[in-house]
């Protein structure tokens, strides 16, 4: 392996025992704050940041018995008054923190109202954006404006209410009647966020006092795609490193030309057969061992030792006794020449060592055995 591949290497290992932290990334998203809070106001924010909306503007004449909040809730109570013709209404707006224009919603996909307490009421969300559409206005002119508005009824039993950012509809543009509404629902540039409380005729209790106390307004947003997304793309970078590094382990396989095999010969073969003719031819010399076959051979005597006892079983000294021994029986049985001749014919020097030998193997004296055969 070269210098360079060592320094992949270990640009690589590296990575794969670093990538396993970039997934305290989607732990963090996940438990991080994803909310917006419109209230109850941060702390330190001043209270021109909300203000309240009377139908007194456009001829009406509902009152607001009360109207105060807290940094735990926002109590305001009031009185419809039935009236021909279109109204405001009673509202809270609420405006972008100190010294920005606008607020931005924008990827936040709903919106949540906790009431701890409430009359039976419709109430509409309203958010207001500038029109992406409208260039900038000269000095001195009503910035143009787009409404987005969903209406929804609350009920006194229940407490928490949830509307996705998909459920709002365009209303009207303010200061330009005659241009259609954009219909961009991106909300980047949200200049105000209204809650209505809007009269109805089948709900309408004239003169009779209406009040609801919030707890909670907030825009949230998901981000469990986003770490799906991100987590499947750190396992899958980490799993190609792994493979990477993997394959670079193995060992690439080198093919090697077409060449021609070597002749080659078995000398232990050989070497059997040159000492199976050599015990044959002089297994009767009484001075036969395997000095001297290494002499007359060229096979060392401790390779003739281990080769006649992985052939036969036997010692070589064993082997030559018992070949002399199968020659003797034969002279003893075709021929009447003497024991003590027999025994120097094959190659024994003492007599008395024959008989020994031959009682040992063949279990009978040499004599015995010649008269058993005859």
């Amino acid at each position: 392996m070269g210098k360079a591949d060592r320094i992949v290497r270990k640009v690589l290992v590296f990575f794969i025992m670093a990538m396993p932290s970039l997934l305290l990334i989607p732990v963090i998203l996940h438990f991080s704050d994803q909310t917006l809070s419109l209230f109850p106001l941060k702390k330190g924010d001043v209270h021109d940041r909300v203000s309240l909306l009377r139908d007194t503007m456009a001829g009406g004449e509902s009152s607001i018995e009360s109207f105060s909040f807290d940094s735990e809730q926002l109590r305001i109570a009031y009185i419809h008054k039935k009236q021909e013709g279109p109204t405001a209404d009673i509202g809270i707006t609420f405006y972008p923190e100190k010294e920005k224009s606008s607020m931005d919603l924008s990827g936040y996909d709903y919106v949540t109202l906790s009431v701890k307490e409430a009359t039976a009421q419709c109430v509409a969300f309203l958010i207001t954006k500038e029109r992406p559409d409208v260039p900038e206005n000269r000095p001195g002119e009503q910035p143009v404006h787009t409404r987005y508005i969903k209406e929804m009824r609350v009920s006194p039993s229940l407490k928490d209410y949830k509307i996705n950012m998909s459920e709002f509809m365009p209303e009207t543009v303010f200061s330009e009647p005659s241009r259609p509404a954009a219909g961009n629902t991106s909300y980047k540039k949200v200049v105000s966020f209204d809650l209505q409380f809007i009269r109805t005729h089948e709900w309408l209790r004239e003169d009779e006092t209406e009040s609801i106390i919030i707890e909670e307004i907030s825009f949230h947003r998901k981000n469990g795609v986003w770490i799906a997304f991100f987590t499947g793309g750190v396992v899958l970078i980490y799993s190609l490193l792994v493979l990477l590094v993997v394959g670079k382990r193995k060992k690439k396989k080198i093919s090697l030309p077409q060449y021609r095999h070597l002749t080659f010969i078995n000398y232990r073969d050989t070497d059997v057969h040159r000492i199976k003719e050599y015990i044959k031819d002089n297994f009767y010399d009484p001075d036969i061992s395997t000095i001297k076959m290494q002499e007359k051979l060229g096979v060392p005597s401790f390779r003739i030792f281990n080769l006649v006892r992985e052939e036969y079983g036997h010692s070589f000294k064993q082997l030559i006794n018992r070949i002399r021994i199968e020659e003797a029986k034969r002279l003893l049985e075709e021929s009447d020449l003497r024991v003590i001749d027999i025994s120097y014919k094959v190659g024994f020097n003492d007599s008395s060592y024959f008989n020994k030998v031959f009682k040992r193997i063949s279990g009978i004296s040499p004599t015995e055995h010649r008269i058993r055969k005859n």
